[in-house]
């Protein structure tokens, strides 16, 4: 029988089975990211990465990019900024900041103007699927996966 999705916390939803979570970014990491890269990023993230700093989810299959910080490992180590460069991002709109990726090679954004969850298709270049924010993007990945 499935767990009542919504009832969970975001916390509860991350720590499924099969899910690795890094240490959590300190404040002045997140504020100094911010400054460097000029945006504010949604305080849902924020939260999301005060808790897990990068993390290997559902076995692997998706993979949350951390901010760069030595206790975290170096596959890991500074592949939110990479992953937002120009090259990386040049069919991207400026206002998608590449979160993390799937296996099969979609990207995972998050819109700067509104805090969606866009789930960007690498084959099309466009958006796939796009959520309310990181919480019911959450819900909708652990129903896929039906760890919980």
């Amino acid at each position: 029988m499935k767990k009542e999705y919504n009832n969970m916390s975001l916390y509860e939803l991350i720590n499924s089975n099969g899910n690795k979570l890094y240490k959590g970014a300190s404040e002045q990491l997140i504020n100094g990211f911010e400054s460097i890269f000029n945006f504010k990023l949604p305080s849902e993230y924020k939260e999301l990465l005060k808790y897990t700093n990068g993390a290997d989810l559902f076995n692997g299959d998706i993979t949350l990019y951390s901010l760069f910080d030595e206790n975290v490992s170096v596959k890991h180590c500074n592949l939110l900024g990479n992953a937002n460069s120009p090259i990386v991002k040049k069919n991207i709109p400026n206002e998608l900041l590449v979160i993390g990726i799937y296996n099969f090679g979609d990207l995972i954004c998050i819109n700067l103007n509104n805090g969606n969850i866009v789930q960007w298709s690498h084959d099309d270049n466009e958006i796939f699927l796009e959520y309310p924010n990181i919480r019911e993007w959450l819900i909708s990945s652990v129903e896929e996966m039906d760890l919980v």
